[in-house]
């Protein structure tokens, strides 16, 4: 028996795609829609797969780069069969030699509905490597109820070299990360390309207390939600940490989006994070999701 074999979604292959799982004139009804979503969405072709089995399509994986490095799966699906995980294998397994490569991360969601997901990414060799929990919170009209003892000097106002030199600093001594793997200017970089559009320098600001300066704090709205946002990043440089001084800067970010018009803020962290997990207690977030993160190394085998 042949393997599977897994291709790129090619012009003319939408209602292949749709009729795996819908009737005829289901096809026809969706298809607008779909086309435009392929049209957006299909900038790297690893962005919709199809499997087959000889002339028959079997499986289909939708996936998209909301940052270079980050490769969020919407769906795996396979035709119920004899071979029904052989084929969500060969559809994640396809990914995994070019991930591995460029270090990409996949981002699923730890819900029963992502189950198959999860599965099938864990059979194809791509390893957990960390969990985030995401919180949510209303700031429409948010103000810090905090005394902020701080000034605010912006991207803009120190540029891109000190700003990432204290950033840098304000991430050291982080227990989440392999110090021997990281590039800060890159992972800067990674941050900027991800706002695309309301990248906005003078939103992000270093907090300064005395002259010196204390942390960063990063808020961000999200591209095609102008009433949702995010603090990229909020860190205290090390020897200024236990002061509180962290659910300070967190509020002055929520306070500044709010007073840009951002309603809703949703953040994340690592699950083991518990200072972090402290802050946004303190500051009236409610945990709402679980992100999993896995990656493929290369060379890596899968079982």
């Amino acid at each position: 028996m042949p393997p599977i074999e897994v291709r790129p979604l090619r012009p003319g292959q939408e209602k292949t795609w749709l009729g795996m799982n819908l009737s005829a004139s289901e096809v026809e009804a969706s298809l607008p829609d779909f086309a435009e979503r392929v049209r957006k969405g299909s900038a790297d072709e690893r962005s919709f797969l199809l499997a087959f089995d000889g002339p028959r399509c079997v499986g289909r994986l939708e996936g998209t780069f909301p940052g270079p490095t980050v490769y969020i799966v919407r769906e795996i699906h396979a035709v119920e069969g004899p071979d029904t995980l052989g084929t969500e294998d060969a559809l994640c397994a396809y990914l995994r030699p070019s991930f591995a490569g460029e270090r990409v991360s996949v981002l699923t969601w730890d819900v029963p509905e992502s189950k198959a997901i999860n599965d099938a990414l864990g059979r194809a060799g791509f390893e957990i490597r960390k969990r985030k929990i995401v919180v949510e919170r209303s700031i429409a009209g948010y103000t810090s109820p905090y005394d902020d003892p701080f000034t605010y000097s912006s991207l803009e106002d120190v540029g891109r070299e000190n700003f990432v030199r204290i950033m840098a600093e304000a991430s050291e001594g982080d227990p989440f990360e392999n110090p021997t793997d990281r590039d800060v200017d890159r992972e800067f970089q990674e941050m900027v390309d991800y706002a695309g559009k309301r990248f906005d320098p003078t939103w992000w600001t270093i907090a300064s207390l005395g002259g010196e300066a204390v942390g960063v704090v990063l808020p961000q709205a999200y591209t095609g939600y102008d009433d949702e946002g995010t603090l990229f990043y909020v860190g205290v440089r090390p020897g200024l940490r236990s002061r509180g001084y962290g659910k300070i800067l967190h509020a002055a970010g929520l306070e500044f989006l709010s007073r840009h018009g951002v309603t809703k803020y949703i953040g994340s962290t690592d699950d083991r994070n518990v200072p972090m997990i402290a802050v946004f207690k303190a500051n009236g977030c409610a945990h709402t999701a679980t992100q999993v993160f896995r990656r493929a190394e290369q060379g890596q085998e899968t079982g």
